[in-house]
């Protein structure tokens, strides 16, 4: 399923490979890492999912509490209102909310 559309009673399917996302923004950002500023980009590891692996990314702080996320691989399975954890090898930056932008869900 690619997505629902509640208000016209609609499910969207197609092939899984219309699943894949690259690019997801998040709300709510939590930094805990050394100083980030607003529009500078950094390459770290990412977790989309509680249960996969870290893949590397290129996190940019758009706003305060507001990033973006490019993906170095498309992930399949990327739900907004899950945790996107950012990481440092195992040191964890920081982590925030994926928002439904950018996603086919």
């Amino acid at each position: 399923m690619l997505k629902i559309n509640p208000n016209s009673k609609k499910l969207i399917v197609g092939p899984k490979e219309a699943l894949k996302t690259k690019s997801v923004t998040l709300s709510d950002v939590n930094w805990l890492g050394d100083k980030f500023r607003l529009g500078q980009t950094i390459e770290c590891e990412v977790k989309v999912r509680s249960m996969r692996p870290p893949v590397t990314a290129a996190l940019k702080m758009l706003e305060k509490s507001k990033a973006e996320v490019e993906l170095a691989v498309s992930e399949i399975g990327i739900s907004p209102g899950q945790a996107c954890v950012f990481y440092e090898g195992d040191r964890v930056l920081g982590g925030g909310w994926i928002n439904r932008d950018n996603l086919n869900t």
